[in-house]
């Protein structure tokens, strides 16, 4: 038996046996369940300073760190009662001033991100001209603050 037609097999009988492969595995989770909590918990504490460090490492051009940018638009957005699910915000204007960005789906969000990895533009950058025409084209909520 090849490889594929292996994998064909075993797709099928997955497939036809799908009851009794949900309840083994509901079964190991819930046998290993406190060797799986014990195991999250000693990686969290592991990459607990690693991402304490690179989230204060992580600065604007005036030394203030971007996380507290996204929590003061973050902020902005709840007094004004805008904050919608599966919506984002996307500072597309920099990150010098907390005023300044566009509130957008998270799939629209997600186009942004792969448009400036594809042509190779910094997501730290002020780079609204460039997607300024995605961001006006789509049919979905925006708001935009600037």
């Amino acid at each position: 038996m090849t490889k594929q037609e292996r994998k064909e097999y075993l797709k099928a009988w997955r497939e036809s046996h799908k009851e009794q492969v949900r309840a083994r595995k509901k079964a190991w989770h819930e046998a290993h369940k406190e060797q799986e909590k014990t195991k999250m918990k000693a990686w969290k504490e592991a990459n607990k300073e690693r991402v304490i460090n690179y989230t204060k490492c992580d600065l604007n051009s005036l030394g203030k760190t971007k996380n507290s940018i996204r929590s003061k638009s973050l902020k902005i957005l709840k007094q004004i009662n805008l904050k919608l699910p599966d919506y984002e915000i996307h500072h597309c204007f920099g990150y010098e001033d907390a005023n300044k960005f566009i509130y957008i789906s998270k799939s629209l969000h997600l186009k942004i991100h792969q448009y400036l990895r594809d042509n190779n533009i910094s997501a730290d950058t002020n780079h609204w001209m460039q997607i300024r025409d995605i961001v006006n084209n789509t049919d979905e909520f925006t708001y935009i603050r600037c």
